[in-house]
């Protein structure tokens, strides 16, 4: 949920796979992804 004054990212299924690919084909970890996106870890596999 975003806070006060931020707007919610609404993202399509081809923009969540392109967030999650390098991860599913090991190039990233979990964590780099998750700090060069600004999306939680937790919510990256969700």
């Amino acid at each position: 949920m975003a806070t006060k004054g931020q707007k919610q990212v609404i993202r399509t299924e081809k923009e969540k796979y392109e967030i999650i690919k390098p991860v599913l084909e090991n190039f990233k970890s979990q964590t780099q992804v998750s700090k060069e996106t600004g999306i939680n870890v937790g919510l990256i596999f969700q």
